[in-house]
């Protein structure tokens, strides 16, 4: 399960507050503050994980 999350220079996220997680998780804000943005970057690095158990790269599909 992942606990956490912190983006570097990803889209909106020059630099990013550590996002943690639980068992259950709300993403509620303004539009345009980063809520699809977090989301992209989790479906990301399921895919990379998917491809590649060694996490060397980001598939980027």
């Amino acid at each position: 399960m992942i606990t956490s999350l912190q983006l570097h220079n990803f889209k909106c996220f020059a630099h990013s507050p550590r996002f943690e997680f639980s068992r259950i998780n709300l993403l509620t804000g303004l539009n345009g503050c980063g809520k699809s943005t977090v989301l992209q970057a989790l479906l990301l690095l399921g895919q990379s994980v998917n491809r590649n158990t060694e996490m060397r790269n980001l598939y980027l599909n």
